[in-house]
């Protein structure tokens, strides 16, 4: 696919409420939990229900309905470097695996799936290494807003 422009994955007025690195854990409910944990994505809150679009062109590779919250993946090239994008906690999904999308395509509805504290979007980027593991990366990266180093976990 060519170059596209990124932008980010739902309409105006969300709130991010948690950025890609280590934070406080959210979900802390036993001694046992860690009080701190790393988040590998970006989320972003919005009522249950707003559209949830596309941050790139690609090709829809996995779906599901998992702990996570109903996982939408979808594998994009640019410059000849393949990464992924997961997007995950939604209510619901209207696409299906092998389909193309583009940019801003409506992909799913907010919601609050899986383990979660409220009706937000999780979005995380990764590639796959040669030994198949998934080596995440600050979503913003892709949409022009940061620039950090893939971090492997």
């Amino acid at each position: 696919m060519s170059v596209y422009p990124f932008h980010v994955p739902t309409e105006s007025g969300y709130r991010i409420t948690s950025r890609f690195g280590y934070r406080s854990n959210p979900l802390k409910v036993k001694d046992e939990d860690p009080l701190i944990k790393y988040h590998n994505a970006t989320d972003y809150a919005k009522a249950r229900g707003v559209p949830i679009k596309a941050i790139t062109n690609g090709v829809i590779v996995r779906i599901g309905s998992t702990s996570a919250g109903n996982p939408v993946i979808v594998q994009s090239t640019l410059g000849g470097f393949t990464f992924y994008v997961r997007y995950t906690h939604m209510d619901s999904y209207n696409v299906q695996i092998g389909q193309e999308i583009e940019w801003e395509e409506t992909i799913g509805q907010m919601g609050s799936t899986g383990y979660a504290t409220g009706p937000h979007l999780h979005l995380a980027t990764f590639i796959i290494d040669s030994e198949g593991v998934e080596r995440y990366f600050n979503p913003m990266i892709i949409m022009g807003y940061a620039s950090e180093q893939i971090i492997p976990h």
